[in-house]
C-alpha cells in the first residue's frame, strides 16, 4: 500500500456494508404481479469519503436483476432526489456534501417493468471526512494485468486481472469509437465521457456491442479511493476481418451455406513473391513441413464477400503433397489456410469466417479425373445421417503473387475441394445440433485424436502400441530429424497429454479384453453410439474406402467427449468409388472388408455380436437400394460435373497427376486399373460400373446360405448326425469335428480329398470332416482346452536322414521368429522333434511357422518345406504352414 493510504483509509467510516432485508416497509399489502429481484440486491457495496464527496460502487447480481433506486438521508448534493440505475451501472459519485457528516443510503430493487419495489431494500451508511491538504494521496495506482479482448459476432468482451493495489475503487473503461449509453455520467471522480464506463473493483469483465468493419481502441484505467488514476492500458482491435458477413443465424446454417454444392465459391490468395518462394524452399528442406507463410484471403460466394488480412498458408497432404512451383511451371498442391496463425497472443480469440470456421483445407483432385470423389463421399455420409463427417464443397482458387517490382503474377489454380477442418470448431458445431435420435457431442472440451499410420505399428487399437511413441502431440520442424509424429496425434487439450493418453489406453485395453457377447454389447452401448458407428462403416464400405481403419488401420479421428462417449469420425476420402489401394473394392466382401490384413478390434469385436452384425447388414441393404445408390448417385455426379466442368482447365498451371478435363475413370495407380477393371461412374454395366457392381456384390454377399456339415465317421458336439447352419459369405467356419486318435484337419467338399473351406462360400453346400494322424501328416497339435500348441518335425518328411539333423527350431511368431531357440526335443523312439507352447498368446498367433534345421537361416528354409496337400499352406507367404484353428480366430 502506498504512503498516506493507511492514514487516509483510517479516516473513512464505513459503517454498514449490508444490512440484509428492508428496514422500512412501503405499507402495501400485496406485491405487484411483476418479476422481482430474488435475494441480495447488489453485492460488494463500497464507499470512499473524501471531503465533500462520497463515492459509491457495487456489483450487480448476474441473474434476475433489473436495476436499483438509490436515495440518501439527509437529502443533499447530487443525490438530493432518488436516482435509478440500470443493470449496466455499478458506481456513482455523490458530490456537494457537508464535510465530516454521516449519511444513510437506501438501495431499492426495480421490478422487471422498471417500477420501484419498496418491499425489497437495504441500507448503507458512509461519512465524509476532513483530510489535511498535505496528507491527500496523489500517487497513481498500478494498472490491471492480463488485459484481453475476446471477440465474437457483434460483441467484444474485455477481461482483466485486478490491479494489485489494495485501495482500488474501480476501473474506468473508455472506447474511442463507441458512445456508451448510461443513465448517469457522474460515476467516477470527474464527469465521465460519453465513450467511457465505470465498473467496481472485483469486476473483471465487461462486454461491448461492436460493428463489422470498424476498429476500436479500448483503454482501461484503475481508480483508487482518492480519485487517482493509473496511466492505463490500451488495446486496438479491427473488426473488418474478424466479424465477417453471416448469411444465417446459426453456425450450422452458415457451414451448410459455405460448403454447399449449389454454387462454386471463389477464393483469392494474395502473396508476396518472397513468401511464395519460402513456401517452395520449405518444401525442399522438408516436404512434410508445416511452416506457414503470410497471405491475404478473399472469398466470394453468392452475394457475400469475406476479406481477411494476413492469414497463415501452408502445404498439406501425405503422399500427395507436392511443390507448387518448379521452374516457371505452377502445379496444383494441397493447401491449409489458418485465419489465426499470425495472431501474436490470445487477445483476439474469434477470427472466424462467417462466424463459424477458423481455417480451411483446400484439396486438389489428385488422380481423380472426375473431380467428384471426395466431395461426393463426404456429402454421401451426411446425406445418410452421419453427422460426424466433415462437410465438403467446391471453390475456384486464384493465387496472386506480388512481385518485387510492384507487378502481380495472377494465376488461376483451377477447381479445388473445400473441406471442413476437424478441430474444436468442428466439435462445437456438432455439440449444438440435435439429430433425430438426440445424439450429439457433449461439448468441444473433450479429447480429439487424429489417427493415421505414422509408424511401423499404425493406429489399429490393438495392444501392440508403445505408450510413449504411439500417443503424442505432433511437432513438425523444417529439420525432419527433429519432428515428432504419432499414430495417435492429440489435437485438443494438448497441455494435458498424459490424462488424454491414459483415457485412450484404458479404452483400448478394455476393448481388447472383451470376450463374451454380453461384455461386448455392454461396452459398445455404454462407450459409443454403436448404431452411428455401424452405419458409418456401412457407408464407408459402399463408397469403397479401403485405406481406412478396417483394411489398413488408417485415416480416422476419434473423439472422447466429456460424458464418456467415443465417436469414430471418417477422414480422407479422395480414393473411393473404384479407385482403391488394395483388392477390388466394388466386389470385395463387405462382411470381411479387411480380408484378415490386420487385427482391428474396434470393428471386429462389434461384428462378432450377431445383434450388431445384423444391424450392419441391414444398413448395407438400405444403402444398396438400386435407385438410391445407382440412379440417384449418378444424377448427383452429373449435377456436380455440370457445376464445375467449365472451371477445371486453367492455362496458368501444369497438369501432371491431375486432369485438365472431366474424365470418367479411376486413378491410374490403383489396383483395379492394373488388372484391367477401370470402373466408370456414369457409364458401363454391372461388370465395370462401380455403383452397379457394388449393389450386386453387397446383395450377393449379405444373403445367407445353408451349409451342411457331415462328421464323416467322426462326431460333431458328440453326435454322429449332420449339422446345418446359415452363414453369410466369408463367415469363418469355426465348427469343429472330433475323432478318437485323429486330428481334425478341416471341412472339405469330399469325404476324401477335395477342396477345403475355412470360410463360408457364397452358396449352399455340404462339407465333410477329414481327419489325419498328427505324426504322419500335420506338423502340429493344437489343444484349445489346454491352450497348448505342439509342433512336430519328422526329418524323413523333408527328405532328410536322422543323422542330418543336429538341432531343430520351429520359428514362429511365438518365439519372435528366432532361428536358434527354443530347441525342439527329439523323441528317439519315434524319430521326431517336438516343442509345446502354452498360453493365451497362442490364440493371437500369426497362422504359420517354418522349421529351422541346424541353425539354418529361416530365409533358406525352402529345402525343408513339408509337402502338404494344397490348402494346407500359403504359397504367397513362402509356404508357411496354416494352423487352421488359429487362423479362423484371427
Amino acid at each position: 500500500m502506498k504512503k498516506y493510504k493507511i492514514l487516509f483509509s483510517s479516516l473513512f467510516i464505513l459503517i454498514g456494508i449490508f444490512f440484509g432485508c428492508a428496514t422500512e416497509s412501503s405499507g402495501n399489502e400485496s406485491t405487484p404481479e411483476t418479476k422481482i429481484v430474488k435475494g441480495t440486491l447488489v453485492q460488494s457495496v463500497k464507499s470512499a469519503g473524501n471531503r465533500g464527496t462520497i463515492y459509491l460502487s457495487w456489483i450487480n447480481p448476474e441473474k434476475d436483476y433489473y436495476g436499483v433506486q438509490i436515495s440518501m438521508s439527509p437529502n443533499e448534493g447530487s443525490l438530493n432526489e432518488a436516482k435509478t440505475f440500470g443493470k449496466s451501472e455499478t458506481g456513482f459519485a455523490v458530490e456537494n456534501l457537508s464535510e465530516n457528516t454521516e449519511y444513510t443510503f437506501t438501495f431499492k430493487a426495480l421490478n422487471s417493468d422498471g417500477s420501484v419495489n419498496d418491499s425489497l431494500n437495504q441500507t448503507f451508511k458512509a461519512k465524509t471526512s476532513v483530510l489535511p491538504k498535505e496528507e491527500v494521496d496523489t500517487e497513481n495506482p498500478q494498472d490491471v494485468t492480463d488485459f484481453k479482448i475476446k471477440t465474437s459476432n457483434g460483441s467484444a468482451k474485455l477481461t482483466w486481472t485486478d490491479s494489485p493495489d489494495e485501495d482500488i475503487f474501480g476501473y474506468e473503461i473508455s472506447c474511442d469509437n463507441k458512445k456508451i449509453e448510461t443513465q448517469s455520467r457522474a460515476i467516477t471522480f470527474n464527469p465521465i465521457a460519453e465513450n467511457s464506463i465505470f465498473v467496481s473493483s472485483g469486476v473483471q469483465e465487461y462486454e461491448f456491442e461492436v460493428e463489422t468493419g470498424k476498429s476500436y481502441t479500448f483503454t482501461i484505467k484503475a481508480v483508487d479511493t482518492s480519485g487517482n488514476k493509473s496511466s492505463g492500458i490500451e488495446k486496438t482491435i479491427s473488426l473488418t476481418d474478424i466479424i465477417s458477413p453471416v448469411p444465417y443465424g446459426s453456425r450450422t446454417e452458415n457451414l451448410d451455406y459455405l460448403f454447399g454444392t449449389e454454387s462454386v465459391a471463389e477464393i483469392t490468395l494474395t502473396i508476396d513473391r518472397s513468401e511464395w518462394d519460402t513456401l517452395c524452399t520449405n518444401y525442399d528442406k522438408n516436404s512434410k513441413n508445416e511452416d506457414c507463410i503470410h497471405a491475404d484471403f478473399e472469398m466470394v460466394k453468392g452475394e457475400y464477400t469475406w476479406n481477411i488480412e494476413d492469414i497463415g498458408m501452408r502445404l498439406r497432404g501425405n503422399t500427395s503433397r507436392r511443390r507448387p512451383q518448379i521452374g516457371d511451371n505452377y502445379y496444383q498442391a494441397h493447401f491449409k489456410l489458418d485465419f489465426e496463425e499470425w495472431i501474436e497472443d490470445d487477445t483476439i480469440e474469434e477470427r472466424k469466417l462467417a462466424g463459424c470456421i477458423k481455417g480451411l483445407n483446400l484439396k486438389r483432385f489428385k488422380d481423380d479425373s472426375t473431380y467428384v470423389r471426395e466431395v461426393f463421399g463426404y456429402n454421401y455420409f451426411r446425406k445418410n445421417g452421419i453427422w460426424t463427417a466433415p462437410r465438403a464443397g467446391y471453390t475456384k482458387l486464384f493465387i496472386n503473387i506480388k512481385e518485387e517490382d510492384g507487378t502481380e503474377t495472377k494465376l488461376n489454380y483451377g477447381v479445388y475441394a473445400m473441406i471442413e477442418e476437424i478441430n474444436k470448431q468442428f466439435l462445437k458445431e456438432r455439440s449444438e445440433i440435435t439429430t433425430e435420435i438426440g445424439t450429439k457431442f457433449n461439448g468441444n472440451k473433450g479429447n480429439l485424436w487424429k489417427c493415421c499410420w505414422q509408424s511401423s505399428i499404425g493406429p489399429s487399437m490393438t495392444t501392440d502400441y508403445d505408450a510413449y511413441r504411439s500417443f503424442g502431440v505432433e511437432e513438425i520442424f523444417l529439420d525432419e530429424n527433429k519432428s515428432m509424429r504419432y499414430d495417435y496425434d492429440l489435437k485438443t487439450n494438448k497441455d494435458d497429454l498424459i490424462s488424454a493418453r491414459n483415457e485412450f489406453i484404458d479404452f483400448i485395453e478394455e476393448l481388447n479384453e472383451l470376450s463374451t457377447e454380453e461384455e461386448i454389447i455392454s461396452f459398445y452401448n455404454s462407450k459409443m453410439d454403436i448404431d452411428l458407428f455401424l452405419k458409418t462403416y456401412a457407408c464407408n464400405v459402399m463408397l469403397g474406402m479401403d485405406d481406412d481403419y478396417w483394411r489398413n488401420k488408417n485415416n480416422y479421428y476419434f473423439y472422447f467427449d466429456k460424458k464418456g462417449k467415443c465417436y469414430f469420425i471418417p477422414y480422407d476420402y479422395d480414393n473411393i468409388l473404384g479407385t482403391n489401394c488394395f483388392t477390388d473394392t466394388a466386389t470385395r466382401n463387405p462382411l470381411n472388408w479387411g480380408e484378415g490384413a490386420y487385427n482391428v478390434p474396434l470393428i471386429e469385436k462389434a461384428l462378432s455380436v450377431e445383434e450388431f452384425k445384423e444391424k450392419y447388414v441391414n444398413y448395407l441393404l438400405e444403402l444398396a437400394d438400386e435407385t438410391e445408390f445407382v440412379t440417384n448417385s449418378q444424377e448427383e455426379i452429373k449435377r456436380l460435373k455440370a457445376l464445375i466442368s467449365e472451371y477445371i482447365n486453367s492455362p496458368d498451371i501444369t497438369y501432371s497427376d491431375t486432369s485438365s478435363a472431366f474424365e470418367d475413370s479411376v486413378g491410374s495407380w490403383c489396383n483395379n486399373y492394373k488388372y484391367g477393371t477401370k470402373y466408370k461412374l456414369l457409364e458401363g454395366y454391372k461388370i465395370n460400373n462401380y455403383f452397379k457392381a457394388k449393389v450386386k456384390s453387397v446383395t450377393d454377399c449379405i444373403t445367407k446360405h445353408k451349409i451342411t456339415f457331415n462328421p464323416n465317421d467322426g462326431l460333431i458336439d458328440g453326435e454322429t448326425d449332420e449339422v446345418t447352419k446359415e452363414y453369410y459369405f466369408g463367415d469363418s467356419l469355426t465348427l469343429l469335428a472330433t475323432k478318437e486318435n485323429y486330428i481334425f484337419s478341416g471341412w472339405f467338399t469330399q469325404t476324401e480329398g477335395g477342396e477345403i473351406y475355412t470360410k463360408a462360400p457364397n452358396k449352399a453346400i455340404t462339407l465333410y470332416a477329414q481327419f489325419v494322424t498328427p505324426e504322419e501328416t500335420i506338423p502340429y497339435v493344437y489343444n484349445a482346452d489346454k491352450k497348448t500348441l505342439t509342433f512336430t518335425f519328422r526329418p524323413e518328411s523333408f527328405g532328410l536322414n536322422q543323422s542330418d539333423v543336429i538341432s531343430c527350431v520351429a520359428a514362429s511368431q511365438l518365439n519372435d521368429w528366432k532361428t536358434d531357440n527354443p530347441q525342439m526335443t527329439k523323441d528317439e523312439s519315434k524319430g521326431i522333434y517336438t516343442y509345446t507352447y502354452t498360453g493365451d498368446n497362442i490364440a493371437t498367433m500369426w497362422p504359420g511357422y517354418k522349421f529351422v534345421v541346424n541353425g539354418t537361416d529361416w530365409l533358406d528354409h525352402t529345402n525343408y518345406i513339408f509337402e502338404l496337400e494344397e490348402g494346407y499352406y500359403n504359397p504367397k507367404a513362402n509356404y508357411d504352414f496354416y494352423i487352421y484353428e488359429l487362423k479362423n480366430n484371427l
